[in-house]
């Protein structure tokens, strides 16, 4: 038998689940705050089992 914070922790984690990718970075000092927690977000949503070192390289690619 299920507790019911667990079905509702499982179900926020799934992969169905939308989120936004991060705006592309164009060394705004303004807009760095929002580009790191929207990274932090998509990845502990949608890449929490990959290697850091692809992780890193996924947020690179929204860096101009």
């Amino acid at each position: 038998m299920r507790k019911e914070g667990v079905a509702a922790e499982e179900s926020n984690t799934s992969p169905n689940i939308e989120v936004a990718k991060p705006p592309v970075f164009s060394r705004k000092a303004s807009r760095v705050v929002g580009f790191i927690t929207a990274c932090k977000l998509f990845l502990r949503m949608k890449m929490r089992e990959i290697a850091v070192e692809k992780k890193i390289q996924w947020v690179l690619l929204y860096v101009q």
